[in-house]
Parts: C-alpha cells; structure tokens; sequence
C-alpha cells in the first residue's frame, strides 16, 4: 500500500480587517513595518472580510481582527462559523467584562486592546505561521487508490 503526504500550504495567508480609523490605521502600520508583507492582505469592511471567506478556497488561515467599537464584535460573533478554522488574533475595543465574555466566545490565539500601540503584533503573528506551518505539516497520511 502506497501513502502520501496531505498537500501543506507553504506559507500561511493572513486576512487582517483593519478600518479606516485611528486604530485601524496604527494596526496596518505595526503590520506593514514589520510583518511578511506578501503574506498579508488587508480589508477595511466586515462585508469584504466576509465576501472573501465565503469562498471555499479562501487560503487563509490567521486573521487578525480588530473591532475599535462594541458594536464591530457582535458582528464578528455573527460570522464566527467562517472564523472557526482560522486562527484569529482579536483587538477589542475595552477590557470590559461584557467585551471580554463575548472575545473569548470566538475562541482567539491572541487578545489585546485596540488603544495598543501593536508593536507585539508582528512577532505574534509570525510565531503563529511559524506555528499553523508546524501544525500543518502534521496531517494525517491518506491512502492513495490503485497504489499496491
């Protein structure tokens, strides 16, 4: 019987919803500065983020959310089937207990505070790939037919 690796993606792709705001814009910096810059690829709207994992080949799987007002986390809870095979690094708009119950329901690798300056972000972020390239690597061997 002959046994081959599952196929593994060789660099993890990150989706990173970041909007125009003050926060928005000091996220996309610390990421563009220090970050993998081919690996990235920045949204400003939840409808984008969510047009783009509608998609079954999507290829991405970290993200990095930031949700700089209350409001923005409901909405993430509302699409957290399409979130539940990414690894999500979420900023939440306070350290509020309401915030906080409803950030750990969509089960984050990493919490911060969206008044963060960001600059541990990068180096999160690539431990993380580092991290989904290892976990990758470990899937399963598949039997592959007509092989003796």
């Amino acid at each position: 019987m002959f046994f081959r690796r599952s196929p593994v993606t060789s660099e993890p792709q990150c989706l990173i919803l970041a909007p125009e705001s003050s926060a928005g814009n000091r996220l996309r910096r610390a990421l563009e500065e220090h970050g993998n810059g081919e690996c990235l690829y920045f949204v400003q709207s939840i409808e984008a983020m969510a047009l783009l994992l509608s998609h079954p080949d999507h290829g991405f799987k970290l993200a990095v959310l930031l949700a700089d007002e209350p409001g923005r986390l409901k909405d993430f809870a509302q699409l957290a089937d399409q979130l539940a095979d990414l690894w999500v690094l979420l900023v939440v708009p306070d350290s509020g207990d309401d915030t906080i119950a409803l950030a750990h329901a969509l089960g984050p690798r990493y919490l911060t505070r969206a008044d963060s300056d960001f600059s541990e972000l990068p180096e999160i972020l690539y431990r993380l790939r580092r991290r989904w390239t290892a976990h990758s690597a470990e899937e399963p061997w598949v039997e592959e037919e007509g092989s003796a």
